[in-house]
């Protein structure tokens, strides 16, 4: 670590052991720099670890932690970064944490004047203004990803970009980390909530009955349905009802469309008639509907439409443009249960509403870690689009917007035996300053329309043609606490879903 007395001069100077230059012109502040790599910047939990930069493809290029010296002065105070010697293959973001733990992610600008003596000797320089935030909680410190006590920390990382279009072509990018870090894959019974499990089966055989897990947008089966796992209780009791056959499917969620979905679980049916039962979380509602739905027309259209978006490679290409649906395969999908479905779609799925999605995510993942089904790594490959010169449309959330083409395709009418967990999120005087804070920016998306922080509360169960029965309808009011990700947590939840099951 080293340090720096930071003067509100509008004086750049240069930050010890970084190769990054910092000026404020109204915050006299304390600076203390740590290099990348250095253990006191890291937390052991569900930080910026090493691993986790290494799943995300990026590096961290130092942490610059700001004490401000005069605390009481509430004028507005801020900060500019500057990085030089960057190049079109150079690809960066600032992720700020302030004293509550709320994140945000800051996009570089290319500074096109620079002051006297911070011109680079090769490349652009990039500047980062960053607003200071005063931290509502009372106490002393933040809670910022790694460790760190103090008012307020920004993490530099980076990456190196491919091509000279990448900047233009984000998708590409996000479906390759999907590809690694997120692999297309059945799980069964015995690995289907095992965290890190390395494979799955071939294919799910046919049987009387079987139940189906498919989580939502970033997500896993491991972790969408955290809750489940732990109830004893509840996994006796469908196991009497399905015997073996229980089923979970993970798939990429961002750059690979709801209709490629469904043509990827095609395949991985054995040969004969399926009754499927679905319980989903998020966008995988959407993908149960589409194979409850669509025939094989349908889909090949829509993967068409994601193939003139430029999304898939040579490979997948040809793939989809030859599927069929597999001989002798025929399914009945005989009930859904939705989890917080946008099944009106979610204003959260535009692209100009990514990054304040993202912030949200990363400030839960941030505080807390252990409710969130969404990880670091897939939070920072995601952001990495923020740097497009146009906001790319990743076919796995445009399919989620409320006017997706996709809806057209899909029964404006729930099945009589299809059922819907629903949560009205309203951040109580007992929640976290930054979930408070992540509360009042989604209010801001959503309008007046009750929500969960991510989908509309009623637009789970209440579709343009019609709304599911009463009796198959659990709806959690702001009184309870619930909110997008923790659905399956609740023990009501478990219990209606056996009621709803047998």
């Amino acid at each position: 670590m080293a340090q720096l007395r930071l003067h509100r001069d509008g004086i750049s100077a240069a930050l010890p052991g970084l190769d990054i230059l910092i000026a404020s012109d109204s915050l006299d502040a304390m600076i203390e720099t740590y290099p990348p790599a250095s253990p006191g910047t890291r937390s052991s939990g569900s930080g910026l670890t090493p691993t986790v930069l290494r799943s995300s493809d990026v590096r961290e290029m130092g942490t610059v932690v700001v004490n401000d010296i005069h605390p009481e002065r509430k004028e507005k105070k801020s900060l500019a970064l500057r990085l030089p010697g960057c190049s079109d293959a150079d690809g960066r973001l600032v992720l700020y944490f302030d004293g509550d733990g709320r994140v945000s992610i800051h996009v570089p600008e290319i500074d096109t004047r620079p002051p006297p003596g911070v011109r680079a000797s090769s490349g652009a320089v990039l500047r980062v203004d960053v607003e200071l935030r005063v931290a509502e909680a009372s106490g002393d410190g933040t809670r910022g990803i790694g460790g760190i006590v103090a008012k307020h920390v920004l993490k530099v990382i980076g990456w190196k970009v491919v091509g000279a279009a990448a900047r233009r072509v984000g998708p590409p990018l996000v479906r390759a980390w999907e590809a690694a870090h997120r692999p297309l894959r059945v799980l069964d019974n015995e690995s289907l909530f095992v965290p890190k499990a390395q494979s799955g089966i071939t294919h799910i055989p046919v049987a009387n009955r079987s139940l189906l897990f498919i989580h939502g947008t970033f997500s896993r089966v491991a972790a969408a349905f955290s809750g489940i796992p732990e109830d004893d209780a509840f996994q006796q009791r469908i196991r009497e009802r399905y015997g073996k056959h229980i089923y979970g499917f993970d798939h990429a969620t961002l750059a690979t469309g709801v209709a490629t979905n469904v043509m990827q679980l095609f395949d991985r049916l054995s040969p004969g008639h399926h009754t499927l039962d679905v319980i989903c979380h998020s966008r995988g509602g959407l993908i149960a509907r589409a194979l409850r739905d669509m025939n094989e027309a349908q889909l090949k259209q829509r993967f068409r439409i994601d193939v003139d978006r430029g999304v898939y490679d040579e490979g997948m290409i040809n793939w989809g443009t030859n599927w069929r649906i597999p001989d002798g395969v025929t399914v009945e999908v005989d009930r859904i249960i939705f989890g917080a479905t946008p099944n009106m779609g979610t204003s959260l799925a535009q692209p100009t509403h990514l990054q304040f999605y993202l912030e949200m995510l990363m400030t839960a993942s941030n505080l807390l870690p252990e409710f969130v089904d969404v990880t670091v790594d897939a939070i920072l490959a995601t952001a990495k689009l923020l740097v497009a010169e146009v906001m790319p449309q990743l076919p796995g959330l445009d399919d989620q917007k409320p006017d997706s083409s996709l809806m057209a395709l899909l029964s404006a009418v729930p099945d009589g035996l299809d059922a819907a967990v629903q949560a009205d999120y309203v951040s109580s005087n007992k929640a976290l300053t930054a979930m408070r804070a992540a509360d009042r920016t989604m209010n801001i998306i959503f309008g007046k329309e009750k929500n969960d922080v991510v989908v509309p509360t009623d637009g789970v169960s209440l579709w343009s043609g019609g709304q599911f029965k009463a009796s198959r309808i659990l709806s959690f009011g702001e009184d309870a606490q619930v909110h997008h990700s923790n659905l399956f947590r609740q023990s009501t939840t478990r219990d209606h879903l056996i009621e709803w099951l047998m």
